[in-house]
């Protein structure tokens, strides 16, 4: 910070002055004492050791003001990004509501609900700040460019970095205890009202989103939860099912960032997450965080997975809840169609299948679909993953099925009818390779729904995919009466 825009003119009036000449703060590179004016004290900084719960002993910097100044007491400015400049906004604005509200909710337990500093609280405003944080701290879009995603990534790093040097994670840590001991209050409700309780309670969730949000993606700061006494502060909060949904979400960025925390879980903390699933039943995160236990840094954990198999398995299927499914085979003729440069062979292709047969024979809908596959990846097999295996026409990406109700593609359906197929229809199964596109038709009528623009990379071959007592004739133009479109006629 100088006084004269002109390097030049700065320094011939340096010349002109006798002694070190006009004091002059440049950016990085000078060191200064900073005074106050009216008061003439000194700024400095006192260092403590204090013990926070879920952390541990951590340091803390408190700014003070002293009568005489000490020499190790320099400050060097730099000049602020524009990321850091309303990071620093944030901290004040979140620091002061998070102050006022932990002042009051300490009056409140000192003096109850009548206390002054309970009366200027305002939960709203607090509920308000817990979703602009968990906001600010948000990942970047799967679906933005790289370098976007980069950059945002960057600047989410030193905004979690900053927070953490500023101690708000260890104030929203306070929060967070300053809660218990008021929920472990026998006339809580009462002291509260019923009015606030709900608003509460989104606080109460919202705090442990907020540090999840802080600590996701950052080593340093999930670090600093990867302890035995941290580890125990947090699976000793799973009990409240209020705040579980959070936690959750905590202890997941803290395993999967942290590897060094999987060698401090014992059975107590395992047997916590596994009671979730009797309360809850198969909550997707209650799963990460049980997965998250069995494999760190792409090695397996034995003890983990030995203590879950054992405790998880024997008389309980919390983890075996599946759905029963009907074998379903799949049958293909010896045909294959395709369009290949320089060739002659018809690209429109039309084939019919009948339903002889369909008798219920479990509990669950008989399995019939009909359409078109292709060479390129349609290879029909019992197998694990999504949709219980046995994979039918219509459950990966690479075939196209109806069922009278519904096309399928990618083992997902979109409805196109209300009419399952029974006995005799007449299903038509039209491949358009000039478009491309698929169509169906039953008894003849056209139905709502088609596929187009798919790849032609491959050829494709009809499939009937049936389970058990179902039975189908596949048939051709020529053998039957038929339903074929008029620009398909002669071509099958």
């Amino acid at each position: 910070m100088k006084i004269f825009q002109d390097p030049k003119k700065q320094i011939l009036d340096e010349k002109e002055e006798e002694g070190m000449g006009v004091a002059a703060i440049q950016y990085g590179e000078t060191d200064a004492f900073i005074q106050h004016v009216k008061t003439q004290l000194w700024l400095s900084y006192q260092t403590s050791e204090v013990t926070k719960k879920g952390l541990g002993k951590v340091e803390e910097k408190k700014a003070v003001a002293l009568k005489d100044g000490h020499m190790d007491d320099c400050f060097v400015f730099f000049m602020a990004l524009e990321e850091e400049s309303k990071s620093a906004r944030v901290i004040r604005k979140c620091s002061s509501v998070l102050n006022r509200f932990l002042k009051g909710i300490g009056a409140l337990q000192r003096e109850g609900n009548r206390a002054n500093d309970w009366t200027r609280v305002d939960l709203r405003e607090v509920l308000k700040l817990m979703e602009d944080l968990i906001d600010y701290f948000a990942q970047p879009n799967e679906a933005d460019e790289f370098e976007v995603k980069q950059n945002r990534l960057r600047a989410l790093r030193s905004r979690q970095d900053l927070f953490q040097e500023e101690g708000v994670l260890n104030m929203i840590l306070d929060t967070i205890d300053k809660f218990s001991q008021m929920e472990a209050l026998p006339d809580f409700a009462g002291l509260i009202g019923e009015d606030t309780q709900m608003i509460w309670e989104e606080i109460s969730t919202y705090l442990y989103l907020l540090v999840a949000a802080m600590i996701k993606g950052n080593h340093y700061n999930c670090a600093q939860f990867a302890s035995a006494q941290r580890l125990d502060w947090l699976f000793g909060r799973l009990s409240n099912p209020q705040s579980a949904e959070g936690i959750l979400d905590v202890l997941y960025c803290v395993l999967t960032e942290s590897p060094e925390a999987l060698n401090m879980i014992n059975e107590g903390h395992i047997k916590s997450v596994i009671s979730l699933l009797e309360k809850v039943g198969r909550d997707p995160k209650v799963l990460d965080v049980l997965s998250s236990l069995c494999e760190g840094n792409g090695m397996a954990v034995r003890s983990s997975q030995n203590t879950i198999t054992q405790h998880l398995l024997p008389g309980k299927d919390l983890l075996l809840q599946t759905k029963m499914r009907d074998h379903v085979s799949s049958m293909v003729p010896n045909i294959l169609v395709g369009v290949v440069e320089g060739s002659a062979q018809f690209r429109r292709w039309y084939f019919e299948a009948e339903v002889e047969h369909l008798e219920q024979m479990t509990n669950t809908t008989p399995y019939l679909r009909i359409g078109w596959a292709n060479t390129v990846g349609y290879k029909p097999f019992p197998g694990s993953g999504d949709g219980w295996g046995c994979n039918g026409v219509g459950d990966d990406f690479y075939s196209y099925g109806f069922d009278g109700c519904s096309i399928f593609y990618a083992g997902k359906g979109r409805q196109i009818g209300n009419a399952p197929l029974c006995k005799g229809d007449i299903v038509g199964c039209a491949l358009d390779l000039t478009i491309p596109e698929i169509r169906f038709t039953v008894n003849g009528m056209p139905t709502f729904g088609c596929f187009k623009n798919f790849n032609v990379d491959g050829y494709f071959f009809p499939v009937m995919s049936l389970s058990a007592k179902v039975r189908s004739i596949m048939c051709t133009t020529r053998a039957f009466p038929s339903f074929a479109p008029k620009r398909f006629l002669g071509q099958h």
